[in-house]
């Protein structure tokens, strides 16, 4: 009798054992799949216009905006096990600034400043054409938007982006490139290209 008791208990004890095991594996918070969220570069696996974020310097693209609410939540837990193709990380041109200088004064290259408004008002250089980073986030898979910004900028030419100190040309270059323009981000921002000597605007 006591030899039955003993199976039955050490049984009981290992089906309680695996459902709690279950219950832990089922607990653990689930990646987002391929289909509601993918980074750039990969294919969509699903219907709809998609819709596109900045994180950390990757362009990741959701097919909804309720996908990107979830994951601005928590975008670790979506993040670490993302089965999708990881996009190139956006880093600065290794283009040295008498390159761009000699580019810009050859006209093969334009020179952006993705600044406010009121940053390029206290200051701007005279190379620069202005088309601020904020309007390019609110813009962001605006066809007509797009199109306008393709007759403001040439698609022959290498761009070169600037800001005040070389973080929002990184936010700026991946909207940029999915329009299909040669974007190369600088480091150096405003007050270093002026000290490099590129000429300030009167």
């Amino acid at each position: 009798m006591k030899k039955y008791t003993l199976i039955l208990g050490t049984t009981l004890i290992a089906l309680f054992t695996l459902v709690l095991a279950s219950s832990a594996k089922d607990a653990k918070p689930k990646p987002y799949p391929l289909k509601v969220c993918i980074v750039s570069g990969a294919k969509l696996g699903s219907m709809g216009k998609p819709v596109t974020i900045i994180h950390k310097g990757q362009d990741l693209k959701f097919c909804c905006k309720a996908g990107i609410k979830k994951f601005t939540k928590d975008p670790k837990t979506y993040l670490v096990n993302l089965v999708a193709q990881p996009a190139k990380r956006v880093v600065h041109t290794k283009d040295s600034l008498e390159v761009v200088k000699a580019r810009l004064a050859k006209g093969t290259a334009v020179l952006l400043d993705v600044r406010e408004p009121f940053e390029w008002n206290d200051g701007h250089l005279k190379a620069a054409t202005l088309v601020p980073l904020s309007d390019l986030r609110e813009a962001q898979g605006d066809t007509d938007f797009a199109k306008k910004l393709a007759k403001k900028l040439p698609h022959n030419k290498v761009i070169y982006l600037h800001c005040r100190s070389g973080g929002r040309v990184l936010a700026a270059t991946p909207i940029l490139r999915a329009m299909k323009f040669d974007v190369r981000p600088l480091k150096a921002g405003y007050s270093t290209l002026v000290k490099a000597g590129f000429e300030k605007a009167k």
